[in-house]
């Protein structure tokens, strides 16, 4: 046991039930438990979360922060040493307005008792008011670190912070949660479809060409809950339509060995693209995301398809080039896996200081 235990207040769009999210806080604090072996201190977080039903596993060194109980999440970062923004696009003002307004203030609150402001893997944007860009630039200004999990974001925060030094581009923590011990399963019946919302026009599409492609294939066709509460809905309308089953996931652990029956991937959100990437899923895109064309880059786009491109028989077309276009694979995660070392390496080097100063 250490002598010196530091506390990091852990900040992220934890304990909603999209699994991304929740994927995203267990890679930091696994990564931040395996810079502790490296460092002088150990690690005790406070998480900020709606509902820890959510969690991978209990953690003896982890207290759970409810949000709503807006006086005790104060406390608990002024108690902090560090405040530690995880994965996700927190910042921003798509999603509302009043949600980058909460983030913000805690974030303020937290310079106000000079605890440092470290962004960890995250992304950022987009702002769609004038507001939002002065809001987060006077946070950006004061921040110790930004590790982005891509190159807009790390763009975005030199523009929005005037700082270069202090942004790094390294990858999204869900790149680092996966296992290799699984076996490898040589029957893959299924081809997996992650939904969002999205309008009635564009879900007829969705439908043509599932059922197309069901009509051609061998494997079944899934369709995928990855946010319980906001794709739910649309899963099950869909699946109707087509006559298939839908699923959600009900921890964690099902996660990984799901992905290990999939002969491909079709999604609307990003982090099952990056889950199939890490297992050697093919995976295809609707184009509705900054997020997912930035991760598609690896691939040139060829693995995309714009919403004005969803003709009837356009997945089935991506379904059969999915070997010829997947042949990088290994060649890929070799490169994710460098940023994903590299993005430990610049939190350690970090704490380091850190150290040296006290």
């Amino acid at each position: 046991m250490k002598d010196t235990q530091k506390k990091i207040f852990l900040l992220g769009y934890y304990g909603f039930g999209n699994w991304g999210d929740e994927l995203s806080l267990q890679s930091i604090i696994s990564d931040l438990e395996i810079i502790s072996k490296d460092i002088p201190y150990s690690f005790l977080y406070s998480v900020l979360t709606r509902d820890n039903r959510f969690f991978p596993r209990p953690f003896s060194i982890l207290s759970v922060i409810i949000r709503k109980k807006i006086i005790t999440v104060l406390k608990e970062i002024t108690k902090s040493d560090f405040v530690v923004i995880g994965g996700g696009s927190l910042l921003q003002d798509s999603t509302s307005f009043r949600s980058l307004i909460y983030y913000s203030f805690l974030l303020w609150w937290a310079l106000i008792f000079h605890r440092p402001l470290i962004f960890y893997r995250c992304g950022l944007g987009p702002f769609h008011k004038a507001l939002s860009r002065k809001l987060v630039s006077f946070i950006l200004k004061r921040i110790k670190l930004f590790i982005a999990r891509d190159q807009e974001s790390a763009e975005l925060a030199t523009k929005l912070s005037g700082y270069s030094n202090r942004i790094k581009i390294g990858i999204d923590p869900v790149v680092s949660n996966y296992s290799n011990t699984l076996p490898i399963t040589q029957d893959k019946p299924i081809v997996s479809f992650f939904v969002r919302n999205c309008s009635l026009p564009y879900e007829g599409k969705l439908v043509d060409s599932l059922n197309y492609l069901q009509d051609r294939i061998q494997e079944r066709i899934e369709i995928v809950a990855f946010h319980y509460d906001y794709d739910y809905k649309i899963a099950s309308r869909i699946a109707n339509q087509i006559g298939c089953q839908w699923k959600y996931f009900q921890s964690i652990e099902e996660i990984p060995p799901y992905f290990h029956q999939l002969t491909a991937v079709f999604t609307m959100r990003l982090h099952p693209a990056i889950l199939s990437t890490m297992m050697d899923v093919p995976w295809f895109a609707l184009n509705i995301d900054p997020k997912i064309e930035s991760f598609a880059d690896w691939w040139e786009k060829k693995n995309l398809v714009a919403w004005q491109d969803l003709s009837q028989d356009a997945f089935f077309r991506l379904f059969e080039q999915r070997e010829n276009l997947f042949r990088k694979n290994n060649e890929i995660k070799k490169q994710l896996k460098q940023l994903d070392d590299q993005s430990r390496i610049w939190l350690r080097e970090f704490f380091d200081q850190k150290n040296h100063v006290h």
